[in-house]
């Protein structure tokens, strides 16, 4: 199960523009150690300068 590596190039396509780029945290699959998510995180968010991450509430 690979990072979604299209993901960071959609974002910066889409936000070359932008001051600020929030994401919404993904919640882990499984037994997906935070290891793992954080890896993700890593390759979803390279390049990007500014990015605020958040979770929102789980009756979001």
């Amino acid at each position: 199960n690979e990072p979604p590596l299209g993901l960071n190039s959609l974002i910066r396509s889409e936000s070359t523009n932008a001051d600020l780029i929030m994401l919404n945290l993904p919640r882990p699959r499984g037994d997906m150690p935070a290891s793992r998510l954080l890896q993700t995180l890593d390759v979803v968010t390279e390049q990007l300068t500014r990015v605020v991450i958040f979770r929102p509430p789980i009756d979001f």
